[in-house]
């Protein structure tokens, strides 16, 4: 094990949870001490506010052995975006990483890449596969009956054919996941036969 990640992307952009802000560091401090009880040796990883892109939420590190993380997309690959980081680095000297980025060109990706070496910043870029994408290291083809499982997706609610009685995607009368009135869990989603035999195939 390397180390404990402690939140992936906290607290997103939107306006209104912007007061959680002030709250993210003394909820890694109480981790952090919970965790020091039991491991004083490994890692831990803090992401900043905003999903991983805003480091002002931090102070000086409260505790040994930390590292911090940014995730940074759809930005010029300049030296101004990421010159916080390398200032909170250069400042509290503590290690900071590039943990994800990606869904670009590969000519952004190459020019990213370079700026990250070039600042002595470690990197992983997401995601490694993605359907029919240009946009990942590994692609793979839409599998068969992708439309449908999409198209089930979309439904709102009940989705009884009113010519058969059965669901209107698999046409089973006994595919009771399909009844369900309110359709929001992919685990239900994936019950319906046409669903599974999509992942099969």
């Amino acid at each position: 094990m390397l180390g404990y990640d402690l939140l992936n992307e906290p607290i997103p952009h939107f306006p209104e949870l912007r007061k959680y802000n002030p709250q993210l560091e003394p909820l890694y401090q109480r981790i952090v001490r919970a965790i020091r009880e039991v491991d004083k040796n490994h890692i831990v990883i803090l992401g900043g506010a905003r999903w991983d892109t805003n480091f002002s939420v931090f102070g000086p590190p409260f505790y040994l052995n930390v590292m911090y993380t940014f995730h940074k997309y759809w930005m010029p690959p300049e030296q101004k975006e990421i010159q916080q980081y390398v200032d909170f680095r250069e400042t509290h000297r503590v290690p900071i990483w590039m943990s994800e980025s990606g869904e670009n060109t590969d000519e952004w990706i190459a020019q990213y890449r370079e700026l990250l070496d070039k600042n002595h910043i470690d990197w992983a870029f997401w995601p490694y596969k993605k359907m029919d994408s240009p946009r990942s290291i590994v692609s793979f083809p839409r599998p068969a009956y992708w439309e449908e499982i999409v198209a089930y997706a979309k439904l709102p609610g009940t989705i009884v054919s009113p010519a058969t009685g059965g669901c209107a995607l698999c046409r089973q009368t006994a595919c009771w996941f399909c009844k369900v009135r309110t359709v929001r869990s992919w685990r239900l989603r994936l019950s319906c036969p046409a669903a599974q035999r999509a992942l099969i195939r």
